[in-house]
Formats: structure tokens, C-alpha cells, sequence
């Protein structure tokens, strides 16, 4: 896209100043449809360059205004035109859509590069995956099929969950942090409705465990960004009680969107690669219930309620079982393992009743 539609697009959909001309554009759906269609060539375009090593891409190529594009396609003078255009798109057309929206937020930096604000940053993040939900729910109405495609291309984007916390935690960004928090809330759902139609193949179910494995694995980074923006600080009071708060509401989405990948594990696989990712999804269960047991930032993330923070946690490690033993069923040298397992629930849950309540 050239440098002028990006000021463009930038100055109509933002700059208060230039609200008339916002109303006119938002009053032409045939201009309102072009745009739109020249962002997503764009889209398509910056997509295959973000894909390839830093040094075999053009010169002069910069992340940024790709990565901006999601926010102007998702800005509320263009969202209408973007959802016809993907309402009237057929199947690999939205298909390639959701893929180059994915190799976008894949792709963006985790810390602001030189010359770039946190602010900016974060902007781009959220705009990136508001353009990808928005996307993604859009194919999967369009039948099992492509649900199940769509399964696939969302996972890899899970390692930018951890930019996300990253971003939040930092000061000064406590506004963008509930922003970010709740649009990753949004994808990890779109994701768990998409995994529950995704075949189980041997394959898949492996990259969905790996999933799993990740999001046990960030817990406590989640929670130690809540204990950072749960300090009070002056005048920041309210901004970081909802920040604290979005980032707790990330947690609860994370064990939530768990049993959508534990349990595609099928009894009588004899798979020896997926019963070792069914292994570490279940060394990560149990690694976290003894972070939960031991870690006062736990309380911040995981909701007590009945039976303390630990009683999710608990539900998530009995799945993980559950899934050794159908991934190792008929492999005889993982019986051993099994029965580990097995006996780890109950003896946690003895360690969670003898702690006593959070």
C-alpha cells in the first residue's frame, strides 16, 4: 500500500479533527469498499514478505505498516465494508485471509523496535488481532470443513500471548493492557471453538497439546503481571484495578480453552510422539499446581472459589491423565508412566486439602 492511502486511512479513521470527512466516507460504501479491498491485497502482500527472512526481504520494507493495517480494517468506519467483503468472499479466499492475518500478529516484534513507542506497539497488536478474530469467526461459519483449516492457522500465533504480557506489564501502558488482555481473551476462545472441530489426526492433536502445554507454561508470567498492575500508584488507581483485572480474566480464558485441547487425545493411538506431548502437557500441569500451591501472585490470576485456586489446575491435570493413558494405550514401556500419573492426582489433592483454603 502506498505511504499516501496509509496517512489516508490513518487520518479518516482517527484524527477527531477530520470527523466530516469520516462521516462522508462512512456515507459512501462503494469508497468504503475499495479501501477495504486495497488493504487486503496489501494484507496478502505484506504477509508473504513477513514470512521470509529479515535479510531476503525488500529494501525498504518495514513491519509497521503492515502490522497497522489490522486496526485501520478493524476502525469502526470500515469494520461495516470489511464484514461484507468477508461475508461475500468464498471459502479459500476467507481461508488465505485468515492465514495472512496470522503470519502478521506472528510476526510482529515483541519489544518496540528503535524508532517505535510502546504505545504504537500495542496499538498494532490489538489491531492485528481484532483483524484475525474478526476473520476467523467469519470463516468458521462457513461449515466444518473450514473450521477445521481454521483450527490450524491459529495456533501458531499462541507465542505472541506472551508479548501480550509483556506489553501489559509494562509501565505506563496500564489502558492498553485490559485492550490487549481482552482481545487475546477473544482469539483464545475463537481458538478453542475452532479446536473442537478440528480432526483428530495424530498430528493436530500433538500441536494442540503443545498449545496446551504453552498457555500452563505462561500462568505464572500472567500472574506476575497482575501482581504489577494490581500496585497502587498514584493516580493510576482505576486504570490498573482493570488492568489487573483483564489480565485475571485472560488467566480464567487460558483454563478454560484447556479442555478444548487435553481432551482430543482418542484411547489407542500408539503414538509414541503423542504420548511424550501428552507427557509434558501433564509435567506441566503438575509443575503449575505446585507454582499455584506456593505463590502468593497465584490468588490474582486463578479465581478461588471452592476448594482454593488450585481446584481448576487439579481438573486440568486429571484430563492430562486421562490423556497419557489413551496416547500411551498398547506402547508397553509407557505403563509405568501411566501409573505415575494416576497416583499424582490424588496425592495433590491431598497436598491441596492438608494446605488447607487459600
Amino acid at each position: 500500500m502506498a505511504i499516501g492511502t496509509d496517512l489516508l486511512t490513518d487520518y479518516l479513521c482517527y484524527i477527531e479533527a477530520l470527523q466530516p470527512h469520516r462521516e462522508a466516507l462512512e456515507a459512501d460504501a462503494a469508497l468504503c469498499s475499495s479501501l477495504v479491498g486495497t488493504m487486503l491485497r496489501s494484507l496478502g502482500a505484506a504477509a508473504v514478505v513477513l514470512r521470509l527472512p529479515p535479510d531476503r526481504r525488500p529494501a525498504g520494507f518495514r513491519w509497521d505498516p503492515a502490522a497497522t493495517l489490522g486496526y485501520r480494517l478493524a476502525s469502526p468506519t470500515l469494520c461495516p465494508a470489511l464484514q461484507q467483503h468477508l461475508q461475500q468472499a468464498d471459502r479459500p479466499a476467507l481461508l488465505a485471509l485468515v492465514q495472512q492475518a496470522a503470519a502478521v500478529l506472528q510476526h510482529l516484534p515483541s519489544a518496540p523496535p528503535e524508532g517505535c513507542s510502546l504505545e504504537t506497539l500495542s496499538h498494532t497488536h490489538t489491531g492485528s488481532i481484532n483483524l484475525l478474530v474478526t476473520v476467523a469467526a467469519e470463516a468458521m461459519e462457513r461449515g466444518e470443513p473450514v473450521r477445521r483449516q481454521v483450527a490450524q492457522l491459529l495456533l501458531p500465533t499462541l507465542p505472541q500471548l506472551t508479548t501480550t504480557l509483556q506489553l501489559s506489564a509494562a509501565p505506563g501502558n496500564d489502558e492498553f493492557a485490559t485492550v490487549l488482555c481482552g482481545c487475546w481473551k477473544n482469539l483464545l476462545q475463537t481458538m478453542c471453538d475452532a479446536a473442537l472441530d478440528a480432526p483428530s489426526t495424530n498430528p493436530i492433536v500433538r500441536q494442540q497439546l503443545a498449545a496446551a502445554t504453552d498457555m500452563l507454561r505462561m500462568l505464572p508470567m500472567a500472574a506476575k503481571c497482575a501482581q504489577q498492575l494490581a500496585q497502587p500508584g498514584e493516580g493510576q488507581a482505576a486504570a490498573q484495578a482493570e488492568g489487573w483485572q483483564s489480565v485475571s480474566a485472560l488467566g480464567q480464558a487460558i483454563l478454560d480453552v484447556m479442555p478444548a485441547f487435553l481432551s482430543r487425545v482418542q484411547p489407542g493411538v500408539r503414538d509414541p510422539q503423542l504420548c511424550a506431548a501428552a507427557r509434558e502437557a501433564h509435567d506441566a500441569c503438575c509443575r503449575a499446581i505446585h507454582w499455584a500451591a506456593a505463590s502468593p501472585d497465584a490468588a490474582l490470576l486463578l479465581a478461588p472459589g471452592d476448594g482454593g485456586a488450585l481446584k481448576p489446575l487439579l481438573g486440568l491435570l486429571g484430563l492430562a491423565g486421562i490423556a497419557v493413558g489413551n496416547a500411551r494405550y498398547g506402547l508397553l514401556a509407557e505403563r509405568s508412566l501411566t501409573l505415575r500419573c494416576s497416583v499424582n492426582g490424588p496425592r495433590l489433592l491431598l497436598f491441596m486439602l492438608r494446605r488447607g483454603p487459600d
